[in-house]
């Protein structure tokens, strides 16, 4: 749209930046966007016209394309812009009457936005001077002589080179200073470069410098950067060299500093004997040197008070055979006494950097290597920042870059490798060899931690070792324990007293204790358990949580995860069992496949059928293979026979002192008949589904009558194991069937461990199953859940839930509570829907529009009640209209559940605004295969408003859909449900009927429109137009067959509403319903 910023215009006059006349004018502008803010750093193009004042003329034009400002200021030069039309120079400013016309685009575009002109009220000089007419010329003034122009800067001087004079900054005045070779003197006289003398400095009294405290240069040497290269202080002497590398040739042969012979500074390469430079210090020893002047001559550093004596104090001796350094161990000017070298970019500093400090009690080598010892004796710091930190630290070895950064007081400490034990402050007696290794030891203490990163979490654990790269890395706290082996004891942290030997072993662990792990790999997963001893490759590697297990073997316990207390001895046992516990498996393979617990496998191969089995629970050993006894087999007497017996078991029975057997069915003495025997007799199940807190189902099989007709069976039960018949319950079951039988168990107690075998019995004995036990479970509130609420409208919805387990005592009630409070209960509005249990719905009414419910299902048994899970909805909002595409509104009504136009539809247009077909002529509605509508007798003007438009079928299965948004023609199901809500078809037409006969024929038969739903005769077409005052038709969506579709008919004299079907091109009204 137009008018999208402004321009605050200004317009100054002043003379352009031409050598001759100016051909120009400033302009200036403030752009503003339309609520007057500034438009700023934004780029515009300004197109500038000047015209004549009626604006039929333009004279002169031109483009600027620019950026505003942070102000949103904009300056150009009339003049000098791009796309010029005409000439600026051409233009008539003695006429007078020139305007300017100013055009922006804000995207900095072409399409220029007018807004408006501004006069010229004075004529720019910059553009009539050259045109306007001339002044008079003045008198001729005298000639004077032509002397030299000179440029220059401030602070040059003249000098004449022969020809002319120069100006030069040789020599520079700075007002208070004078610089020689330099700009910037700092002194009355400053010379930057070599100064040569061949006479004397002849003076009273020459002061080289002004008096300085003690630490002050007494005289100084720059170089041309101004940087102190010589200095002599009160007590000593400092060299400054170059510390950056050296690429020149020519410089790196004069870099640095060197002591030479007089005879050698003639040469091009002399004799050195002392030179330093960034990388090096060389001292070249004339081994030759003899008699008196081997004692003056070279190079010599000793003490101020020793230039006088006859002898004086080595600090530095180099001969042929040794180098010696001698400290004097009093010294109390460490900053500036004796003699140093440093880098020139230290002289700025308070304290320089020390790269070797040597005295009787600390070596310190490296770049502020023990910087901050104070009291801390015989250390031996090796490396940049080596212990930088060290204070009253003692006997401590650290080599590495920044190795034993941070000690302070800690003691008796190795560490070798870069940041080795750099975090240690109080740690004290701890070793830490390798990169890294120890770097977050705080105040951990006597550990010993070797390889990269290894020990590098800990933070105060103590007594720690841990070997190899990587290992023990995480532990923090932990203490005692041992890990060798890449990795091994990796993510420790505060687990304590392990051994991890072997790489990756123990890795995952974290605050497992007590554990022994040997070999790579072994207890790899491990992680919280403890107490487990690991022996071999892989050995217990996928174990997590499992504790007191002992592995030994190679891949022994790979699998276990959970497992505890299991001994498992030999290559690959126990190899599948994950969980299982307390088992003892010997052997090569022994084991292997089993997955329970409480079982003994002595055997050396995978076999489940081991040499020995055994099942500690049950006390069971079986041998798989002949038994040789050479002496005795004493057998324990027994009062009753063992239980769960199998085919072939011997015990001796204490009662009638004889040995019995069991044949596989029934126990047996030894001199038996072996074709007497009971039936046989298994106990299957007790059935999960049936078990309650008061009964039970158990499934037994008879599958044998043995050597006789069974004469009775049933079931036995008892709250304590029992291994003899008629011991407990006995329950008979019915009839004397034999297979797979059930016997229901009733009168339980809830909460009751109780112990189930069956029986059979023929002539020849009494047959009992394997006992089983079962716990009868508590009684408990009933177990519900809630459905979600359906058929929402404004005042009801529907609600139910299910009922799936009644907690084991008989469901009393059942039903529905809900409030507008979360969590309602049977105190609130309750609705009851029956007993016991399966599901349930029912509808809830009298609620609020435009309301959020809380709803919950309920059941009640001896217990108590329980709840479903909540569900929450709001109602429908309390809308009375609703308007379709073409703006026409209707008046809606609510019938039970469902939402109604109370008016015929009469859109022209479906939802998504495409036209319908509007059909005026009989022949073409009849054949019209498409949506189209019309107006009853094709008179819009009288039938719109009351009886709304008549439309096909086509029409109303459009996709585009013929309702308003949300809204649908209603279906034959819809209508159903509507006539079933107000009694039936019989007599709900009199309740959708308007009442009363201003629209409808007499006698309008009993209607009353009670429901609201204002039925009105809109007539229908078929081909002509008929019935209108007589008989109402509306459209169903359902269709019948590919030609016909049902639909809805009210009539004059009677209160049916009349389901048919009929042709799909008939015309008849349409009522919506809301979705």
């Amino acid at each position: 749209m137009r008018n999208l910023f402004c321009v605050a215009l200004g317009i100054y006059l002043a003379l352009s930046s031409f050598a001759q006349d100016p051909q120009g004018f400033n302009y200036q502008a403030v752009i503003r966007n339309a609520e007057g803010q500034p438009l700023t750093e934004q780029n515009v193009s300004i197109r500038l016209t000047l015209q004549s004042e009626d604006g039929l003329t333009d004279y002169y034009s031109e483009i600027h394309n620019l950026t505003t400002s942070p102000q949103g200021v904009v300056s150009v030069t009339v003049g000098s812009g791009s796309g010029m039309v005409g000439s600026i120079t051409a233009i008539p400013w003695e006429a007078g009457g020139i305007t300017l016309l100013v055009e922006v685009d804000s995207s900095g575009g072409t399409n220029y936005n007018l807004l408006g002109t501004s006069p010229l009220l004075a004529v720019p000089y910059a553009l009539y001077a050259a045109s306007g007419n001339p002044g008079p010329e003045g008198p001729a003034g005298p000639t004077g002589p032509e002397g030299p122009l000179v440029e220059g800067t401030d602070g040059q001087t003249l000098r004449h080179d022969g020809a002319t004079w120069v100006a030069s900054s040789n020599i520079h005045n700075a007002d208070a200073n004078v610089g020689i070779g330099t700009v910037t003197p700092t002194e009355k006289l400053e010379v930057a470069g070599n100064i040569k003398a061949q006479g004397s400095l002849i003076g009273d009294y020459i002061e080289v410098n002004q008096p300085q405290p003690e630490e002050a240069p007494i005289f100084v040497v720059r170089n041309s950067l101004g940087q102190i290269v010589f200095a002599v202080y009160e007590s000593g002497v400092r060299v400054y060299v170059e510390d950056t590398p050296i690429t020149d040739p020519v410089k790196q042969t004069r870099g640095g500093f060197a002591v030479g012979g007089l005879s050698d500074q003639t040469k091009e390469g002399g004799v050195e004997y002392l030179r330093i430079t960034p990388d090096s210090v060389r001292f070249n020893i004339n081994t030759g040197s003899t008699g008196v002047k081997a004692t003056r001559g070279g190079f010599a550093v000793g003490g101020l008070s020793d230039q006088t004596k006859g002898a004086s104090t080595d600090m530095l001796f180099i001969a042929p055979d040794s180098a010696r350094i001698y400290v004097n161990t009093s010294v109390t000017k460490q900053t500036r006494g004796g003699f140093a070298v440093g880098g020139l970019s230290d002289q700025t500093k308070g304290t320089a950097s020390n790269f070797l400090f040597l005295t009787p009690e600390n070596y310190f080598i490296g770049h502020q290597a023990g910087n901050s010892t104070t009291t801390g004796q015989f250390n031996s710091f090796i490396g940049y920042e080596a212990g930088l930190s060290n204070t009253e630290g003692k006997s401590g070895t650290f080599i590495g870059y920044r190795a034993g950064l941070n000690n302070t007081i800690g003691a008796y400490n190795t560490f070798i490798g870069n940041y080795a034990g750099a975090n240690n402050t109080t740690g004290f007696n701890n070793i830490f060899i390798g990169d890294s290794a120890g770097i977050r030891n705080n105040n951990g203490y006597r550990n010993i931690f070797l390889g990269n990163l290894s020990g590098k979490e800990n933070i105060s654990g103590e007594d720690n070792v841990a070997i190899g790269t990587l290992a023990g890395q995480s532990n923090t706290t932990g203490a005692r324990n041992i890990f060798m082996g890449s990795q091994a004891g990796f993510s420790n942290t505060t687990g304590r007293l392990n051994i991890f030997i072997g790489v990756v072993s123990g890795v995952q662990n974290t605050t497992g204790e007590r554990n022994i792990f040997i070999g790579q790999g072994s207890g790899y997963s491990n992680q919280t358990a403890s107490y487990n001893v690991f022996i071999g490759d892989r050995s217990g590697s996928s174990n997590t949580t499992g504790e007191s297990n002992v592995f030994m073997g190679w891949w022994s316990g790979a699998n276990n995860k959970t497992g505890h207390g299991n001994v498992y001895i030999g290559e690959r046992t126990g190899f599948y069992n994950l969980e299982g516990s307390g088992n003892v498996f010997i052997g090569r393979n022994a084991g292997t496949y089993e997955k329970g617990s409480n079982r003994l496998y002595i055997s050396n191969s995978n076999s489940t059928s081991p040499l020995i089995y055994g099942e500690f629970d049950t006390r069971k050993t079986v041998v798989n293979g002949s038994v040789k006894i050479s002496e005795v087999l004493q057998l324990k007497p027994q009062s009753s026979s063992p239980g769960n017996p199998e085919a072939g078991d011997v015990y001796y029975d204490a009662n009638s002192n004889t040995i019995k057997f069991f044949n596989g069915t029934n126990w047996m003495e030894l001199n038996a008949s072996p074709s007497a025997s009971a039936p046989f007799v298994k106990t299957v199940a007790v059935l999960e589904e049936f078990l309650m807190p008061q009964s039970c189902r158990v499934d037994y099989t008879i599958s044998s009558i043995g050597s006789s007709a069974i004469i009775e069976s049933g079931i036995y039960y008892h709250t304590v194991p029992f291994f003899e018949a008629d011991i407990g319950e006995k329950v008979i079951y019915p009839t004397l069937d034999i297979g797979d039988l059930s016997f229901d168990l009733i009168d339980l107690i809830p909460s009751t461990v109780y112990y189930v075998r069956s029986f059979a019995v023929n002539n020849d004995g009494v047959a009992l199953g394997n006992m089983i036990s079962f716990t009868t479970p508590a009684i408990t509130a009933p177990i519900l859940s809630t459905s979600p609420v359906i058929d929402i409208t404004q005042t009801s919805a529907t609600a139910g839930g299910i009922v799936t387990k009644t907690g084991g005592h008989e469901v009393t009630a059942r039903g529905i509570c809900w409030s507008t409070n979360p969590e309602p209960s049977i105190s609130d509005n309750v609705i009851a829907a029956g007993d016991g249990l399966g599901e349930f719905t029912s509808p809830i009414t009298g609620l609020t529009p435009e309301t959020t419910y809380y709803v919950r299902v309920y059941a009640t048994n001896s217990i108590g009640t329980a709840y479903g899970n909540e569900v929450v909805f709001e109602t429908a909002p309390s809308v009375t209209t609703v308007t379709d595409i073409d703006d026409n509104i209707y008046n809606i009504v609510q019938i039970g559940t469902q939402t109604w136009m109370k008016e015929n539809l009469k859109t022209t247009r479906y939802s998504d605004g495409s036209e319908v077909v509007n059909i005026t002529d009989n022949v073409t509605w009849d054949e019209q295969t498409e949506g189209a509508y019309c107006w009853y007798n094709n008179d819009e003007a009288t039938h719109k408003d009351n009886y709304g438009a008549l439309y096909n079928f086509y029409a109303v299965t459009d996709s585009r859909n013929l309702c308003p948004i949300g809204w649908h023609v209603a279906t034959y199901t819809e209508w159903s449900s509507l006539s079933n809500y107000l009694g039936g078809s019989t007599i709900s037409g009199s309740k959708l009927k308007e009442e009363g006969t201003i629209h409808w024929q007499a006698p309008n038969t009993d209607a009353d429109n009670s429901s609201g739903f204002t039925a009105l005769p809109g007539g229908y077409r078929y081909g002509e137009f008929l019935s209108m005052g007589i008989e109402g038709n509306w459209w169903t969506s359902t269709q019948n067959s590919v030609s016909n579709a049902s639909l809805m008919y009210l009539y004059f004299d009677n209160s049916i509403l009349v389901y048919y079907v009929d042709g799909k091109f008939i015309g008849a009204s349409v009522r919506c319903i809301m979705d």
